[in-house]
């Protein structure tokens, strides 16, 4: 045990010792395991650790030759780090596949439940994220064209509940709470939620 605690010791002080193969390494770790959260963990604390050793070296002027590229690694390695946790709170990966893809959600609007008498109500799943399971949460984007999906718990008719709940095998509708972001039109993000008490349907 000791040895192996020895060994990992020196890998950190390895990478300490340059920065920017650790600031390589820990955005990899994040990139690559975003999904498992005691890792990304670990990857985010190794990368705080490099940057901070980066920004030594640039305000003490060390290696002066590669200055601008550390600076320049620095500002990348940042966006890079917010990747995720922006993600999570704006949802911006979803918004850019509905802008890449138009043709599958435009689709998607035709292959839902009609929960009106008239048939012009449909409320559709058009994309499923389960990658962040083991976080307790599920991402999915969906088309409602009553824009019920984001109204509160009491305003929802029966026929939009019961549609939702049929929808069950896909998402949990029914099951855990969720919160509500809109896209454009009448697509949203449904963000489920195991620590979610309210808003289950």
């Amino acid at each position: 045990m000791m040895k192996v605690l020895q060994r990992f010791v020196s890998v950190i002080m390895t990478l300490f010792r340059h920065p920017l193969s650790g600031a390589i390494l820990a955005f990899c770790i994040i990139i690559s395991s975003q999904y498992y959260p005691m890792w990304m963990l670990a990857g985010i604390v190794l990368a705080i650790c490099v940057l901070i050793r980066l920004l030594i070296d640039v305000w003490t002027g060390r290696r002066k030759e590669y200055r601008r590229v550390k600076i320049i690694f620095i500002v990348a390695s940042f966006i890079g780090y917010l990747a995720v946790p922006t993600e999570l709170a704006y949802h911006w990966q979803e918004a850019l596949v509905v802008k890449i893809y138009p043709n599958k959600f435009a689709s998607c609007k035709m292959k839902g439940v009609v929960y009106s008498e008239r048939g012009d109500q449909v409320l559709s799943v058009c994309d499923v994220n389960k990658k962040w399971w083991r976080d307790g949460r599920m991402v999915a984007v969906v088309y409602d064209s009553s824009g019920q999906i984001a109204w509160g718990e009491d305003r929802r008719s029966l026929g939009w509940k019961n549609a939702a709940l049929s929808l069950d095998k896909v998402i949990p509708f029914g099951i855990i709470g969720f919160t509500v972001q809109g896209l454009t039109g009448q697509l949203y993000v449904v963000d489920f939620d195991d620590d979610l008490t309210e808003n289950i349907i």
